[in-house]
């Protein structure tokens, strides 16, 4: 089993890139003489006044004339048909062709989404008071609102920028830019800035400004040279995330209101005994087994904590005994880690400890367990006497000989396939709707006392040669209503209903 968070949030970003780069693929191939819509800049470069005197022939860009009043909507500049498309439809009021100085001063809010034919936004700076700009799932590779000093809001989901110049946008308080690939960010003089969202496919090697933030609560930048990440002046930071290679490079002692940190880094460990504030704290370690990763973490001074998660480190013990407050815990790819006592956290709802080097795990001081995923480790045996609000249990592909879930008597789903259990007794788990007990030795098993199996008593079983799945049996019922119930055994189980 792979890692299922957070990287809840990678994978819901790529998932939603590549929904875009799909639709954008599926676009037709412009024609020859549709050049101007697939690439703006050969307008741009062409968007000149030729003026002839004699012999002689000057050439002047269209950008270091005056601007005209009222100003023409046309190639000159709007280079991108797009764009140009939508200034005529949508800011021109009187279709005569011509932008005049209200008209331009009229806009505040610029939305072309989901064309997958936009290139570019040149011309965006001939509108002063514009303040909020959405442009989704397009082509555009660079954006210089520099002149847009009114700007409070972008929304760049799903292009192809590379570079973006947002220097002196001091009302600038939101930036949505995920989906990108951002590689030069210019951010001088944004002091209102509170959001910036960049996703994983950021590769940043230039950032400017970021000292200017002062404001910044939210900040998420993925990939960034370690020395660019400035945030000793940022105090009202409450939410980071980062991909770095050297995890110790990252200072966050000058962010003593910090709710939330993702970080990702190869190497080192990362100090958070000043953020004592920190209630969502998830360290991945990119799951290279053959690097130097993450040999220690220090939870002390993190009482607050309500969710932890730690994929791919070479710690070779955690002590959660000083967070009381955690709900969630997930611990993925962990091979060092072969013990987990969870005594102290009563609160737990939650335990994804799956894919470790664990040989026992206690959770009988955790009532409040609603899910214990616990499969591929060493276990020989799991005590869930004191999991009275057990709903889910996957203790697949451990070393397990026995297993007592009596104590569990609201249990719904419990997978306990591929380990060395003879028998089981299910009797006290009447409310069992998935059943998974293939490849041990279980002879038969007795699911008599089960409500909802019953409906499986007429069923003829599938069989399964997929998937690692040879020599498996399925008993499964569909209501149509995303609901179903299904008893996976071996072949030589015998079902008693």
């Amino acid at each position: 089993m792979k890692r299922a968070t957070s990287v809840f949030l990678i994978l819901c970003m790529i998932l939603s890139s590549s929904a875009c780069s799909k639709a954008k693929e599926t676009s037709a191939s412009p024609s020859e003489t549709d050049q101007a819509r697939t690439d703006p800049s050969e307008s741009e470069s062409s968007a000149t006044t030729e003026t002839t005197s004699g012999t002689e022939t000057t050439t002047e860009s269209a950008t270091e004339t005056t601007i005209p009043d009222p100003l023409p909507v046309d190639s000159t500049y709007f280079p991108d048909p797009v764009f140009m498309d939508y200034i005529s439809e949508n800011i021109d009021s009187d279709s005569d062709g011509f932008l005049s100085k209200d008209e331009c001063e009229a806009v505040e809010v610029i939305e072309i989404n989901d064309t997958y034919e936009l290139f570019s936004l040149v011309g965006i700076e001939h509108f002063p008071n514009l303040k909020e700009l959405y442009f989704e799932c397009g082509f555009v590779t660079t954006l210089d609102a520099s002149k847009n000093t009114a700007l409070e809001y972008i929304d760049c989901y799903g292009n192809d920028m590379t570079e973006i110049d947002l220097s002196g946008c001091a009302k600038l308080k939101e930036v949505f830019g995920q989906g990108n690939a951002i590689t030069n960010l210019d951010i001088s003089g944004c002091t209102s800035l509170e959001r910036l969202e960049f996703g994983s496919f950021t590769d940043l090697h230039t950032l400017n400004g970021i000292s200017d933030c002062k404001n910044m609560k939210e900040l998420s930048i993925g990939c960034i040279d370690a020395s660019l990440l400035d945030l000793s002046a940022m105090p009202e930071l409450e939410k980071l995330w980062f991909i770095v290679d050297d995890l110790s490079e990252i200072d966050t002692s000058h962010n003593p209101k910090l709710r939330e940190l993702r970080a990702t880094g190869k190497t080192g460990s990362i100090d958070i005994s000043r953020n004592t504030e920190l209630e969502i704290l998830e360290i991945d370690g990119w799951g290279d087994v053959d690097a130097d990763l993450i040999t220690s973490l220090d939870l002390s001074q993190n009482p607050k904590l309500e969710y932890f998660g730690l994929y791919g480190s070479h710690l070779h013990s955690i002590d959660l005994s000083n967070n009381p407050e955690l709900e969630n815990i997930t611990l993925s790819e962990n091979y060092g880690i072969s013990e987990l006592d969870l005594s102290e956290n009563k609160k737990l709802h939650s335990l994804y400890c799956y894919g470790n080097g664990l040989t026992s795990i206690n959770v009988r001081n955790c009532p409040e367990l609603d899910d214990l995923i616990c499969s591929e480790n060493f276990l020989t045996e799991i005590d869930v006497s004191g999991n009275p609000n057990l709903r889910e249990l996957a203790c697949a592909n451990n070393k397990l000989t026995s297993l007592d879930t009596s104590s569990c008597p609201i249990l719904s789903n419990l997978n306990c396939s591929h380990n060395e259990l003879s028998s089981l007794d299910l009797s006290k788990n009447t409310h069992l709707r998935n059943l998974e007990i293939h490849h041990n030795a279980i002879a038969e098993i007795n699911v008599q006392g089960i409500e909802d199996f019953r409906i499986l008593k007429d069923s003829e079983p599938g069989f399964y040669d997929e998937y690692g799945l040879e020599g498996v049996c399925e008993y499964y019922y569909e209501d149509g209503f995303d609901s179903w119930i299904s008893i996976r055994c071996d072949t030589e189980t015998k079902v008693i209903f």
